[in-house]
């Protein structure tokens, strides 16, 4: 696409006339760097995690996960982030650097890119119930998953092989018109 720039591995669209963002992108991505990756052990469940991070400024106070999305407004965006538990992913991360690092970063951001016209870009804080949320049901998965590992129990496991019966809408549409092939 036109408009387009790289920001240390970073693409961006232009973000001149977009005051809130220009200055965002100036500021923040001077001062850190892109994917940052780490492990560490829970010792709570002695299992080793992962984290791999968007980006995370030099002094890991700011952590930024970079989101595609439709639709980037606040609202829709929060139904995104709760569907698919990107509060989850986000706590996650955190959890990581205290462990490796000793501390939490003190403040945590999503960036939300459409990915369809007009390919707006917002920026969101993590909320602070997202936060607590996260670190709760970080605990009760990793919980969840020892105990799966330790009595090869997995819930919601497959046993057989099962068809997956088109929708109603797609029927609706293909049927009908493939009868006139």
């Amino acid at each position: 696409r036109l408009n387009q720039f790289y920001v240390k591995n970073w693409l961006f669209d232009r973000v001149d006339q977009e005051e809130v963002l220009e200055k965002f992108v100036q500021e923040v991505f001077k001062d850190g760097k892109p994917e940052v990756r780490g492990q560490w052990l829970d010792e709570k469940t002695n299992l080793g995690c992962t984290y791999a991070i968007d980006f995370l400024t030099f002094d890991r106070s700011m952590q930024i996960d970079l989101k595609t999305t439709r639709d980037s407004s606040a609202y829709a965006f929060s139904k995104l982030v709760e569907r698919e538990r990107y509060y989850l992913q986000d706590s996650m991360y955190s959890i990581g650097l205290e462990k490796v690092y000793g501390k939490k970063p003190k403040t945590r951001l999503w960036i939300a890119v459409e990915n369809v016209a007009p390919y707006e870009c917002r920026v969101h804080y993590v909320d602070e119930l997202y936060q607590e949320a996260g670190d709760w049901e970080f605990r009760k998965q990793m919980n969840n998953l020892k105990h799966c590992l330790e009595k090869n129990q997995w819930p919601q496991g497959q046993n057989v092989v099962e068809s997956l019966d088109p929708s109603y809408f797609f029927k609706s549409y293909y049927e009908p018109r493939l009868n006139e092939v």
